[in-house]
């Protein structure tokens, strides 16, 4: 059974109205959609599947050591702790992450983690924290022109999870759980080379920084 609804607030006045597929940008925002199974918050098109395919790691800075440290397949099956990203300093905005495959990917939804395995490392003691709230994910082919594929602000759309979204990645070392995204839909009919997650604002640990340890991609591969 699939359920769905969206609220449309028009003044002081609250509507359910149906979700149009044509129209994602008016109320991707604000959609919630459940079913058993599904990461929350995301329809997956028949096609979508978690992409485990080469890919080289790009960034605009990195507070970790690399580039063999940052990881070269999808920013996945890192440790959160020596092998994800973060700015130069920690708490640098705007800043980028990326990855570059070595053929064109059609991506149709992507995920981001943050390495924090306790709340004692946020504010007040109280998690997720440490995560992008404010980004855009861009494209291109020869990475001196962008498309921009989504943007969120203010997003919180974020949640602790002790379960990785890699289905061969141990998790059991993941003391307290790492921050998770939603799966976040995109409106891409186009395969292209590079992909980049592009930070403008975040939530803080009780360091005042940030970072991305998983940079998670769905599509179909060309």
């Amino acid at each position: 059974m699939t359920s769905a609804i969206v609220l449309h607030q028009t003044g002081q006045t609250i509507a359910a109205v149906t979700p149009d597929p044509a129209t994602t940008t008016f109320y991707r925002d604000v959609l919630l959609i459940h079913r058993f199974k599904d990461t929350f918050g995301h329809v997956p098109a028949d096609e979508d599947a978690l992409l485990r395919i080469e890919g080289e790691v790009f960034y605009s800075s990195s507070g970790v050591p690399g580039p063999e440290d940052v990881h070269n397949l999808s920013v996945g099956n890192s440790d959160g702790r020596n092998g994800c990203w973060a700015p130069d300093p920690r708490n640098a905005c705007p800043e980028y992450v990326g990855v570059r495959f070595a053929a064109p990917v059609r991506v149709t939804g992507f995920q981001f983690a943050s390495g924090v395995f306790s709340a004692a490392h946020c504010p007040f003691g109280y998690g997720p924290c440490a995560y992008p709230t404010d980004f855009s994910l861009e494209t291109s082919n020869d990475e001196s022109h962008w498309t921009t594929l989504y943007t969120a602000t203010a997003f919180t759309g974020i949640g602790v999870t002790a379960k990785s979204p890699f289905f061969d990645e141990e998790s059991d070392w993941w003391d307290g759980g790492v921050s998770l995204s939603d799966r976040l839909d995109l409106a891409n009919d186009h395969s292209y080379r590079s992909y980049r997650l592009v930070v403008t604002g975040f939530k803080p640990d009780a360091n005042g920084n940030y970072n991305v340890s998983e940079l998670i991609f769905y599509g179909v591969s060309a």
